[in-house]
Parts: structure tokens; C-alpha cells; sequence
């Protein structure tokens, strides 16, 4: 039960650029849509452009999701996830 509540509970957005009020999740997005630099990223949401403090955050997260993208997932053929 414990462990059914847990899946389906709502995670608050993590702020990773508290200037422009941009989460997580809305810079994973934009990365996994192709903003493979902070620059791209800083043009599409704002974030960066303020103060700079989540620059070395946004980069991490965009590093990431890159690395997610290069790693096939389990069940799914190498030629498949190139496709």
C-alpha cells in the first residue's frame, strides 16, 4: 500500500532558476525538445539570464538528459533506439 501511495504521489517542481521562476522539469523538457546548450535553453525559458547562479544546475540537468538519450532502454533494440 505504502509503496502504491509513494509512486502516485504529486512531486512538487523543484525551482532551479529562482529569478525567472523556472523548474526542473520545464528545463528537462526543453532539453529533451532539442535546447541541448544553456544558451538554447536561456533563450527558450528566461532561466540564466538573470543573476547566472542556476547556470552550473542547468548544465548538470542538460547532462543528463543527454546521457539518458545515449543510454538505450531495457527491452529495446540498439537499432530501435537510434530510430
Amino acid at each position: 500500500m505504502l509503496i502504491f501511495i509513494l509512486k502516485n504521489a504529486r512531486i512538487p517542481p523543484v525551482l532551479i532558476c529562482h529569478c525567472k521562476a523556472v523548474t526542473e522539469r520545464q528545463i528537462r523538457g526543453l532539453v529533451r525538445s532539442g535546447a541541448w546548450t544553456r544558451s538554447e535553453v536561456a533563450r527558450a525559458c528566461r532561466a540564466s539570464t538573470a543573476c547566472g547562479g542556476c547556470s552550473h544546475a542547468i548544465e548538470r540537468i542538460i547532462r543528463d538528459e543527454q546521457r539518458r538519450a545515449e543510454t538505450p532502454r531495457a527491452g529495446v533494440s540498439i537499432a530501435a533506439a537510434a530510430r
